[in-house]
């Protein structure tokens, strides 16, 4: 049986960990029941992790998010065959969860009474009252008490990761700077320019005079800007598109980005220069060019920070998949109920 479970993908825990994690709320919304209440009648023991029982209404939930996941990529309806195979990870999540709660509950967290009453003031101020509050107690099944626990465990679960440095391990700068020399491709880009434009829009259908009063407006709002007048504030105001807002910032494109004409006058500014009117399919616009960036290897200190994480994270999957694994090899882990049983023991 052990090397059943063992044979299913390792890395499903680690979703799992960093939501219980991070979450915070989303699990306290998810109205999962944990293994500390279980003495509830008509429930149905289908596992037992070191004895502790898991019950079919602590699997569903995660079947039903694996089911609606297979059915967002669309698929009208699961066979038989692939809702065996649905139910048995969600069941095997379920028993990851269990042997890591189990492992964390054994380490003392400081101050523990204070920081459950920390987060507990913390899930209150999300509700305007007591009573808002206590309805969605009542609507997840579950008691003041009960949510305290969650809390409880969620701590433990924290400190545990951290313990055992499971979360944010360190990354030294040799290796950050070797991924960056070892993979050049990776981080070559071709030239951006970073712009703001306004523009004066013109409908496909326009005659010509329409056109012509579009482009004298335009033209009249260049030299107001060329007079002095603040680029931003101006776009603000003058612009027709969904980047007035914003004062017409476009941020850094690469050619393609905008028509051809757009980009023909934006890539050959200078940083600081104004164009004239450029007439584009959409309409007129104004360019004002801020900023450069030449073709070729994207400078180290400006993809450090993404390296690093992407190096961060994939650490942190290294090392709690073969945490988990290691748990689950000292876990004693029986499947009570047949159908799971027979589910587990022969997989897809």
């Amino acid at each position: 049986m052990k090397k059943s479970i063992r044979s299913m993908n390792c890395l499903s825990l680690v979703a799992l960990v960093i939501v219980l994690v991070i979450a915070g709320g989303s699990v306290l919304a998810s109205g999962v029941k944990t293994s500390n209440e279980l003495n509830v009648a008509g429930r149905t023991a289908v596992a037992k992790v070191n004895g502790q029982a898991i019950y079919e209404d602590q699997v569903a939930p995660f079947f039903e998010q694996e089911a609606k996941k297979y059915k967002k990529y669309g698929a009208r309806k699961i066979s038989p065959d692939k809702m065996h195979y649905l139910r048995r990870k969600a069941l095997i999540k379920v028993i990851e969860q269990e042997a890591i709660r189990q492992e964390s509950a054994k380490i003392t967290v400081p101050d523990m009474d204070r920081k459950i009453a920390e987060q507990m003031k913390e899930v209150k101020s999300k509700y305007s009252s007591d009573s808002e509050f206590a309805d969605m107690l009542h609507k997840k099944q579950m008691t003041e008490k009960g949510l305290q626990t969650i809390l409880k465990q969620r701590l433990s679960l924290q400190a545990y990761m951290e313990q055992h440095e499971l979360v944010n391990p360190g990354i030294p700068e040799e290796d950050i700077r070797a991924y960056y020399e070892s993979n050049p491709r990776a981080f070559s880009r071709e030239e951006l320019v970073k712009v703001s434009h306004i523009m004066i829009k013109t409908d496909t259908n326009a005659g010509a005079e329409e056109k012509e009063l579009a482009r004298k407006k335009t033209e009249d709002i260049r030299k107001e800007i060329i007079a002095g007048k603040d680029f931003i504030e101006v776009a603000k105001k003058q612009s027709q598109d969904g980047y007035a807002q914003k004062g017409g910032d476009l941020g850094f494109i690469k050619r393609g980005f905008m028509p051809g004409e757009f980009d023909e006058a934006a890539f050959s500014l200078q940083v600081g220069q104004v164009s004239d009117v450029v007439s584009t399919k959409y309409g007129f616009h104004i360019i004002k060019l801020y900023d450069r960036k030449a073709a070729g290897k994207i400078p180290y200190p400006e993809v450090k920070d993404f390296i690093t994480k992407y190096l961060r994270d994939k650490k942190e999957k290294k090392r709690l998949k073969d945490h988990i694994e290691e748990l689950r090899g000292k876990a004693k882990v029986e499947i009570l109920s047949d159908e799971y049983k027979e589910k587990l023991q022969n997989p897809e």
